[in-house]
């Protein structure tokens, strides 16, 4: 489950080889080109959100199975302590 996505290439790189990708960033405009790379690679199994995952942490479990795997690329301020 890649965290601060940005245009989803983590994720994507690695979607083929597991069964789901659930990608989270802040800008929207990220999330969007992260779909549309996403598309252009026939990956149909990574889903992105746009959402401050300090905010929307309590919401994962509902809509995210429990990950084998986490991987983190935060921006410059670093991760929110709720997701540590």
């Amino acid at each position: 489950m890649p965290s601060y996505i940005l245009t989803g290439t983590i994720g994507l790189s690695m979607a083929r080889k597991v069964r789901s990708v659930y990608g989270y960033e802040l800008v929207e405009d990220a999330v969007k080109d992260a779909k549309e790379n996403a598309a252009r690679n026939g990956i149909s199994n990574a889903y992105f959100r746009a959402g401050d995952l300090g905010k929307i942490a309590s919401e994962l479990g509902n809509e995210v199975p429990t990950p084998d795997v986490v991987i983190t690329d935060p921006n410059r301020p670093g991760m929110n302590k709720k997701l540590i």
